[in-house]
């Protein structure tokens, strides 16, 4: 990042616009150590929760709820139906946070 004058005005260069931040994990963190993890995450934000709407799971994912919806109609997503009503499993949910859909 550096700053530039140009016309009495500041302008701040923070770089290729498009650069990707990567994340390195341990080789040694297995699948089941990030599932443990996420299902920890959902218990610290509300322990006694199990079903998530899917305006909330659409929340926890930082995903459209059109495309949870999309993915729960089609059968990639598991839910439970609560009369019009689709729920998703809060361990459904740490599985998708652990290995995507």
């Amino acid at each position: 990042m550096k700053a530039l004058k140009s016309n009495n005005r500041t302008k701040i260069d923070f770089g290729k616009a498009n650069e990707v931040a990567e994340v390195k994990l341990p080789p040694s963190l297995s699948d089941n150590d990030l599932f443990r993890f996420n299902l920890s995450m959902l218990d610290r934000f509300d322990p006694e929760k199990i079903l998530y709407s899917i305006k909330e799971a659409s929340q926890m994912l930082n995903l459209s709820d059109d495309f949870v919806g999309g993915r729960v109609r089609n059968g990639k997503i598991k839910a439970t139906k609560l009369g019009d009503r689709s729920m998703i499993n809060k361990l459904t949910l740490a599985q998708i946070m652990t290995k995507g859909v």
